[in-house]
């Protein structure tokens, strides 16, 4: 079997019940090339499908090891698992996760899931939302409050002072 065949059987284990038969297809790929977000992006979308949130935020973490993004549909997938949570704290707890570790991986996802995360707010929690242009110094119109900045104290500007700025 060539790495070629063997991201095709994960893209379509993936998609069913015996998704986690994809697993024994990632050595094959491993040997012979990279594993490519698309493959990663299946096998996490399939995990959270399936429940097994840690199995696929494990994925996640070796995705941005290897400077991979995920796809728009494992976040979307999360939405989904967020949404069908039967409470609302459960909910909650779900959306921060999801937070927390776009934060962490430095992950800004694109509209369609931004779309889904607000009306899973609006719809399941009651929330509503706004789409605003923050100012550049990162004041919120909506509710006058600024962002952190992000600065540089005296060391670590002393420190990368002799650097040119490209």
């Amino acid at each position: 079997m060539d790495s070629k065949l063997s991201k095709s059987a994960i893209l379509g284990l993936t998609s069913t019940k015996e998704w986690r038969q994809s697993f024994t297809h990632l050595p094959i790929i491993r040997r012979m090339s990279q594993v490519c977000h698309l493959t990663y992006s299946a096998i996490i979308a399939a995990a959270f499908r399936n429940g097994d949130y840690d199995t696929g935020w494990e994925y996640m973490e070796t995705m941005w090891k290897e400077g991979k993004e995920p796809q728009d549909k494992v976040f979307l997938e999360w939405v989904r698992q967020c949404g069908g949570a039967e409470k609302t704290e459960e909910k909650m707890a779900l959306a921060n996760i999801l937070f927390r570790y776009l934060c962490t991986f430095e992950i800004f996802p694109q509209l369609p899931v931004i779309e889904e995360i607000a009306k899973l707010f609006k719809d399941s929690l009651g929330w509503s939302s706004h789409y605003v242009k923050l100012s550049s110094r990162g004041r919120c119109p909506a509710c006058r409050e600024e962002l952190e900045c992000l600065g540089v104290d005296e060391e670590e500007f002393k420190q990368l002072q002799p650097y040119p700025v490209i």
